[in-house]
């Protein structure tokens, strides 16, 4: 159990500040800090240590209160996580469209009742770029913490009354199988999103810090101890610069910042030198002001990104930061600070009751406000209509490309396809095939169009790979199998066409499918992927033409998609596949197409083109050949 009294220690204050800073400058720039986020494992295992120190010295005068320590816990979070959820909320009638608005008002009330991470996951990919547009993202970390302090109270208070070390080994369960289960889910590559975002597989960092405050480690000389707090900086400080994005976090590349940290609070004090650095005045300035520097350095970088288009790896970095700083100072001075130390006339009960029913409320009333007048104000014409493709999916041009019958999309159909209607060979004009998934249906009617002295049969569904052995919907591998079963080797098919949204993964199994195609005498075509952006097309190009600024469409182009283009440009062979890049057609130095010839937006979303776009797309085609044998 712990061996002395908890009092304030200047040296986590400076941990803190080594836990904020690293994560707004990753927010900022990913390049700068690559593993900046791992600031918030260092605040996991800070925040599991100071809770666990303070719940247990009061189980063991007599005096914990659940009420107390709930209460204890708004005072701390409420009115500074108010604050921000109304302004982002005032910042984002102005100056977010609809669509976006109401996203955010999704997530205030999924932050209002500390399930953010939980929306987050099933929405967000944090490591994707259109999450730095995201002004409430950071408070998944929140989320965690609250969820982790609703169960943890009371099985501190269940497992102290029992005595002995039950409740030690009771955290040590949940360290083991919570670390597991991160690990594990790191290691298959399954589930990544769940695993970032989620309790199960953040709580052994938060666990981490509990057994800290409940262990006594055997001690250790005064030069042992020195050497393990420096070696504990040494470990977060290598985390931010060797662990990145790409790498599946948190599993093992979590374990070297949790370490650190734990050793910084077990071991950094006044008489060494890494407790001295951490206690300079900057550091722990910094660190006192590091609840409201990260609350609100997000919403500050995402509106400046996503309203102005501002690229916060520039020079303009230095006025934002300086801006959140004071922003910072201001919420901690006259926000935090007042609600944690005034007056306490207020029960706990009044307090949590009060900071619950505020939170309710908020998150209740922003269901119930609409930015479409301020919008309709804000933006030109040509500005709105942009925009408006966002709802792309409600108009006939989608319902020609996507409704004709001949793509299984899974929504509002029974999955089957109808091979009876779609399989149809004609006389007098030369008969191909499309399949593939939707972006391949797509192109098919376009195709058609551009081409009438070709029949073109298509057979198209939702998700679904046009190559023998992909794994998929049982609606998918059926109609797939199905029709190349049947058409394979029928001698009035004259070419097959593959179109898809296509992976590395599927490319051993396209080369096969496609040499079975040339074995049996047809012509055959590949398209290869097409642009795609890291949030809805309509929304990147909106928000540049918006700020004058259409060269910025191409920040958020997803650099994957060429690099794949590339490799298959070079892997399929000539003499097998006559392969056709929409990257090449529709970019051009760098920089992709916007519009159509009718000015028709050329993708509705992150990839799919719009009918105009595909018919642009689909003359290019038919004069290099698609249709040559």
């Amino acid at each position: 159990m712990p061996d002395r009294p908890l009092k304030y220690r200047p040296e986590i204050d400076g941990l803190r500040a080594l836990a904020v800073v690293p994560v707004v400058f990753f927010h900022a720039n990913h390049e700068w800090v690559p593993g900046g986020f791992v600031g918030v494992d260092v605040f996991f295992v800070i925040s599991g240590y100071l809770i666990t120190r303070i719940i247990h010295d009061d189980l063991s005068v007599g005096k914990f209160s659940i009420w107390t320590f709930y209460a204890r816990r708004m005072r701390r979070i409420a009115p500074v996580l108010v604050a921000v959820m109304i302004a982002t909320m005032i910042a984002g009638s102005v100056l977010l469209i609809p669509p976006l608005f109401q996203n955010l008002q999704k997530a205030v009330t999924a932050t209002a009742f500390f399930v953010s991470n939980i929306y987050f996951w099933s929405t967000v990919d944090y490591f994707a770029a259109a999450a730095d547009l995201n002004p409430l993202l950071h408070t998944w970390s929140l989320a965690v913490e609250e969820q982790f302090y609703i169960f943890f109270p009371l099985m501190m208070i269940l497992f102290a009354r029992r005595g002995g070390n039950l409740l030690v080994w009771s955290i040590i369960a949940i360290f083991v199988l919570s670390l597991a289960l991160s690990v594990g889910s790191s290691l298959s590559g399954r589930l990544s999103e769940a695993n970032f975002y989620l309790l199960p597989t953040r709580a052994w960092e938060l666990a981490a810090g509990s057994l800290l405050a409940l262990a006594r480690p055997k001690a250790v000389s005064l030069r042992g101890g020195g050497i393990l707090a420096f070696g504990g900086m040494a470990l977060i400080v290598l985390s931010l610069f060797l662990i990145n994005r790409d790498m599946p976090f948190p599993g093992y590349f979590a374990i070297p910042p949790v370490l650190g940290a734990a050793l910084i609070i077990r071991y950094a004090d006044k008489g060494n030198l890494a407790g001295r650095i951490l206690s300079l005045p900057p550091f722990v300035w910094t660190g006192l002001l590091s609840y409201s520097i990260y609350m609100w350095h997000q919403p500050v970088l995402a509106f400046s990104r996503q309203a102005f288009m501002l690229d916060t790896g520039g020079i303009v970095i230095v006025p934002l930061l300086i801006f959140i700083l004071v922003l910072s100072y201001f919420s901690w001075r006259w926000i935090e600070t007042p609600f944690r130390r005034g007056k306490r006339n207020w029960s706990s009960r009044k307090v949590v009751t009060v900071s619950v029913v505020s939170l309710a409320a908020l998150s209740i009333s922003v269901m119930f406000t609409s930015n479409d007048a301020i919008f309709r104000m804000r933006y030109p014409e040509d500005i709105r209509r942009i925009y408006s493709f966002l709802d792309y999916r409600e108009t006939d041009d989608y319902r020609t490309q996507f409704r004709n019958g001949c793509f299984v999309s899974g929504q509002g159909t029974d999955g089957n396809f109808p091979y009876d209607a779609c399989i149809v060979f004609r006389e007098g004009l030369r008969n191909y095939l499309i399949i593939g998934d939707s972006h391949a249906a797509m192109l098919a009617v376009a195709l058609s169009e551009t081409a009438p002295d070709v029949n073109l049969i298509q057979a198209t569904a939702s998700g679904c790979l046009p190559v023998l052995g992909a794994l998929g919907r049982e609606t998918c591998i059926r109609m797939r199998d199905s029709v190349l079963d049947a058409l394979i080797g029928d001698e009035r098919l004259e070419g097959v066409i593959f179109a898809a949204r296509w992976n590395a993964g599927a490319f051993k199994a396209l080369e096969a499918t496609v040499a079975l195609a040339v074995e049996n005498g047809h012509a055959v075509s590949v398209v290869g992927p097409a642009p795609e952006y890291a949030m809805d097309f309509p929304i990147v190009f909106g928000h540049a033409a918006a700020a004058g600024a259409l060269e910025q469409t191409m920040r958020f182009a997803v650099r994957e998609r060429q690099e794949l283009d590339a490799r298959m440009r070079l892997g399929l062979s000539p003499s097998s596949a006559h392969y056709f890049s929409l990257i090449d057609i529709i970019c051009d130095s760098g920089t992709c197409q916007r519009t159509a010839s009718d000015g028709d937006p050329m993708q509705f979303d992150y990839g799919h083109l719009t009918l105009s776009g595909a018919r642009e797309v689909a003359g290019h085609l038919v004069t290099d050949g698609i249709f040559s044998e």
